[in-house]
């Protein structure tokens, strides 16, 4: 009865060990910066995140202004995450993220996460998510959407 435990509690160990091992592949490591000028009113970041050496995940962040919001002149901050072709058997991340922001008093319009990921240690998530704030009355109005509804 005890070497039936013991061999369960080894199958066990080996099944986190190799979680563990393939999370660190997923969301460790080096995070490598690229800083891109791009032409018009804004600016882009490129980022690359690196486990072993290997790309995993990339990174942008575009910042914009000369964008308008109820009447108003407005930042528009946008960060795309996505993994890498060669991983999407295993881990497809496909991330947007958007804040539209009062450049006057740096209050927020709207924010906007669109989630589309699915992974073998991971769960699938695909939504659609929208916060419209008012700051006058110091509300937010959620609304989510599931893809595919």
């Amino acid at each position: 009865m005890k070497r039936k435990r013991g061999k369960s509690w080894a199958i066990k160990l080996c099944i986190i060990g190799t979680s563990l091992w393939f999370g660190s592949l997923c969301y460790g490591g080096e995070i490598k910066n690229h800083l891109e000028v791009s032409l018009g009113s804004g600016k882009s970041f490129l980022y690359t995140a690196k486990s072993l050496g290997i790309p995993i995940l990339k990174a942008s962040l575009k910042i914009e202004n000369g964008v308008f919001e109820q009447g108003k002149p407005s930042y528009q901050v946008q960060i795309h995450l996505g993994s890498f072709q060669n991983l999407r058997p295993l881990l497809r991340i496909n991330n947007c993220f958007t804040s539209i922001i009062d450049s006057e008093n740096l209050q927020p319009f709207r924010y906007m996460k669109e989630i589309d990921q699915k992974g073998v240690f991971i769960k699938d998530k695909h939504y659609y998510q929208i916060l419209t704030f008012d700051c006058a009355s110091s509300k937010v109005i959620e609304r989510t959407d599931k893809k595919g509804e």
